[in-house]
């Protein structure tokens, strides 16, 4: 079973304040935070892809029959799936 992690050490989300009911978000580093993460899994898991199918043609965004991304709003997701596709390009070169 083939897989990619990444993990950083930010402070995007927390809940500093226990008492309180929501946690302190900063939107902008968290959605920094999230494409950085998607790119690094991305390229991990298709670099192992292509080592283990050497003779199979590349894994590229419209390999897999589907995607699931994380979906706190639509935008986030249009642009994760076209991030895919920008990310193909650039290893092709």
């Amino acid at each position: 079973r083939e897989r990619a992690t990444h993990a950083s050490h930010v402070w995007d989300f927390f809940k500093p304040d226990h008492t309180v009911e929501y946690p302190t978000v900063d939107g902008a580093l968290s959605q920094t935070c999230y494409y950085r993460a998607l790119e690094d899994c991305y390229l991990r898991f298709c670099d192992k892809l292509e080592r283990l199918n050497e003779d199979d043609d590349a894994f590229d965004a419209t390999s897999p029959d589907y995607w699931v991304f994380h979906a706190p709003y639509n935008k986030l997701v249009q642009k994760s799936y076209a991030r895919l596709f920008l990310l193909d390009q650039r290893r092709r070169r």
